[in-house]
């Protein structure tokens, strides 16, 4: 069994940053409200909308139920719908999210910035750090292995504090995690940004759909 993946991505631009975030709270659906005034930077805020705004395009483009005040969640947080999986990130103005037609999704993107290295060690296998630190292509290596590992702890459920829990082989696309299999697809969006994909099923198809923001 396969799975097509649908990946619909949203990058914000310096004029949109600018942006009230009153103003566009004005124009998002009054569920939303609440989450985004909670973040404390107006680009978190942003980041969320754009996510729920990703996603509402997403089911659109699949014929699906776009009321996403009808959202359940896990105990850890994480959202779910009932007849489709889904899965959001963003790194700095970047946001992606990621739809599977079968199975269990999650996806991960990291956008370049300055790694105090030392503070994300505890995250990483002792060979694996190892690797990190001689990379030749330093710090690509560092970025594909949180990509995954973060992609994996998305779809499967847990939370951040078992990333070290995790060896990946970067050149290995298949993984035993919490006794079920999970694939691994590695994604490129930008020459400095990267992402994973972590699924239920080997991948089909992948497609990028690039959005707008009706809101900005």
């Amino acid at each position: 069994m396969k799975t097509n993946i649908h990946i619909f991505h949203h990058a914000l631009t310096e004029a949109m940053l600018q942006a009230s975030l009153p103003d566009i709270l004005a124009q998002v659906p009054d569920y939303m409200h609440d989450r985004a005034s909670r973040y404390k930077s107006k680009r978190s805020a942003f980041n969320y909308l754009q996510g729920r705004s990703l996603m509402s395009q997403g089911l659109q483009h699949l014929g699906k139920q776009t009321d996403l005040s009808q959202m359940s969640y896990l105990p850890n947080g994480k959202p779910i719908l009932t007849d489709i999986a889904f899965n959001i990130s963003h790194s700095q103005r970047l946001a992606v999210c990621a739809l599977s037609s079968i199975g269990e999704i999650g996806i991960d993107v990291e956008c370049k910035k300055q790694l105090h290295l030392p503070h994300l060690k505890q995250n990483f296998t002792e060979s694996e750090w190892e690797a990190i630190q001689t990379d030749p292509s330093y710090p690509d290596l560092f970025y594909k292995l949180w990509c995954r590992k973060e992609s994996i702890i998305k779809a499967s459920g847990k939370t951040l504090a078992e990333l070290h829990k995790l060896h990946l082989d970067p050149l290995i696309s298949h993984v035993q995690f919490d006794a079920q299999d999970w694939h691994l697809t590695d994604l490129s969006f930008t020459e400095d940004c990267y992402g994973a994909l972590c699924t239920k099923h080997p991948v089909d198809s992948i497609e990028y759909i690039s959005c707008n923001m009706d809101w900005i």
